[in-house]
């Protein structure tokens, strides 16, 4: 199956919902929870903003939807527990729940911050390894309408992998398609030396076609980005772009490096823009860039050996990306890239023989297809080993749980026989049990911010330094808070049911036998009579 970050993400958020539809009653269950599903998967897709947040949203909504209806139709039992009085605002209950939730937690703080603390680690180890995996497989570099685009890519021969980089003049033919596409752009990676009055340094480069950034969309945080002159004659136009991390640290941030030269391999480039603070690798997305030179200039760099990079149709190093003229669709490309193939094989026999272009849309591919394949695999394997942290962790404060919820038999029991209903308590258990999942879950932001400095901050042993460009942004935030809501509604459930329905007359009888045992044991005379009532007219001898 070809990899695909918006296919994957919907599917695992169907699954997952499909897995909280077993907290309701099977007879429940066989009824609606197709239904459920169906509406959940149209919801998720249909909602008035298409946005990864927004899907998270609607998806948070839909499981907690899910896990409250569960709750009520487990708990419910007919004639049991009916309170005559009008019920009360919800909100006002919820505040309530929490005020004493806070009380709680305040009568026991030894419990409370080694709950906290166990719950920060497994909640920041999660939120850090998810981090790195939103930088480098689901955010990707900003782009203006990402439906339209595809990825362009030239198959091995003799039946190979369908999904290799092309060459340049292959790129450039393309280009002139304008009847499919509306613009189509080039890429690739280099390394240079970067000479400056004090030392000489590698630096991390990408070759662009001069209308990358345009046909992606894309907005520079100052100056400007190429122009077609500077991506038509080769060695013409020593220019260069600065990746934004660069800029602010090398040159703190000022605006007035725009005209400024740099000199990279021995030849001096005006900077000309900065890219935006969104920006990011093309080649590596995750990582920052240092900057981005015209494709054109290549010749000039000494990084390519003895290849003729522009003009050698055999030599394939080039990344392509294309956006869809509007009205055409992908099968459309792909059918008129399947002529223009068997046209190539004709024209360029030595270097097109048994060979084929082959498309995928922008949002299904994260980096390059064979790589995301191995990165899902090793990111899913991370997210598990967190995963099963988080789920050792929960387990362990359940156990504490349940060894206080005995403390806590005889206060349950009143209240039970006050006519509290039992929904109401496992609402206050549950309450209580979120609240210091979330407490964990700012514990566990401060946690998953010390290991990315510290991850971000290693360096491998390679002469150009690697940046990843990972931290706590709205999307980490979001899948933080859910992580909290999760653990403290799983660790707290059990618990809170085992807790809520003790047999209140034995419970209550226990403790009235207790507080005669006692009473008799201090004053037998006195214990006999309250255990025996006396006539009116006895004396007691």
């Amino acid at each position: 199956a070809r990899p695909g970050r918006i296919g994957q993400s919907r599917s695992m958020s169907r699954l997952t919902y499909r897995l909280l539809l077993r907290l309701l009653p099977p007879k429940f269950r066989a009824a609606h929870a197709r239904e459920m599903e169906s509406l959940f998967a149209e919801a998720l897709e249909t909602g008035p903003s298409t946005g990864r947040l927004a899907r998270l949203w609607r998806w948070l909504r839909g499981a907690f939807d899910v896990v409250a209806l569960a709750i009520r139709l487990r708990l419910a039992r007919p004639g049991i527990n009916k309170s005559k009085k009008p019920p009360r605002n919800t909100m006002d209950s919820l505040v309530q729940d929490i005020r004493y939730a806070f009380r709680n937690l305040r009568t026991r703080p030894l419990f409370t911050v080694i709950a906290v603390l166990t719950l920060a680690l497994g909640i920041g180890a999660n939120t850090a390894v998810f981090s790195i995996v939103n930088a480098v497989l689901l955010s990707g570099v900003p782009m203006r309408a990402p439906q339209e685009l595809v990825e362009v890519y030239t198959s091995d021969g003799n039946g190979g992998y369908p999904y290799s980089v092309s060459s340049y003049p292959d790129f450039v033919d393309l280009r002139e398609r304008t009847d499919l596409f509306s613009g189509v752009a080039a890429y690739e990676g280099f390394f240079a030396r970067l000479e400056t009055e004090e030392t000489t340094e590698a630096v991390w480069g990408e070759l662009v076609s001069h209308d990358l950034f345009s046909v992606l969309g894309l907005e520079p945080a100052v100056g400007r980005y190429f122009v077609p002159e500077e991506g038509q004659t080769l060695s013409t136009h020593p220019v260069v772009v600065l990746g934004y991390d660069f800029w602010q640290q090398r040159y703190g941030g000022d605006s007035s490096v725009v005209g400024q030269t740099i000199r990279l391999a021995g030849l001096a480039f005006t900077v000309v823009g900065v890219g935006s603070e969104e920006l990011q690798s093309f080649t590596a997305p995750g990582f920052t860039m240092d900057m981005w030179v015209p494709y054109v200039m290549a010749p000039s760099l000494p990084l390519f050996g003895d290849r003729d990079l522009l003009n050698e149709r055999g030599s394939r190093s080039s990344f392509v990306k294309a956006r869809l003229r509007p009205g055409v669709e992908i099968e459309q490309a792909r059918a008129a890239l399947a002529t223009i193939s068997t046209q190539f094989q004709e024209a360029y026999p030595e270097a097109w023989e048994d060979r084929e272009f082959n498309l995928l849309p922008t949002e299904e591919v994260a980096i390059h297809p064979i790589v995301d394949t191995a990165l899902y695999s090793v990111a899913g394997l991370l997210m598990t080993v967190v995963g099963l942290v988080l789920l050792i962790a929960c387990t362990n404060l359940a156990g504490l749980l349940l060894a206080r919820a005995s403390d806590r038999k005889k206060e349950i029991a009143i209240r039970l026989a006050l006519g509290a209903r039992r929904s109401q308590l496992v609402r206050q258990f549950l309450t209580e049990t979120t609240l210091l999942g979330l407490i964990g879950g700012a514990a566990g932001l401060l946690v998953a911010h010390w290991l990315l400095r510290v991850l971000v901050g290693f360096q491998p042993p390679v002469p150009v330094p690697i940046n990843l460009d990972a931290g706590l942004d709205q999307t980490v935030l979001l899948f933080t808070l859910a992580i909290a809501l999760f653990a403290g509604f799983f660790f707290g459930l059990l618990p809170a049911l085992q807790a809520t329905k003790p047999d209140v007359a034995p419970t209550l009888k226990d403790d009235v036998g207790a507080a005669i045992g006692k009473q008799s044991f201090n004053d037998p005379v006195a214990g006999r009579r309250s255990i025996y009532p006396q006539s009116p007219g006895s004396t007691g001898h």
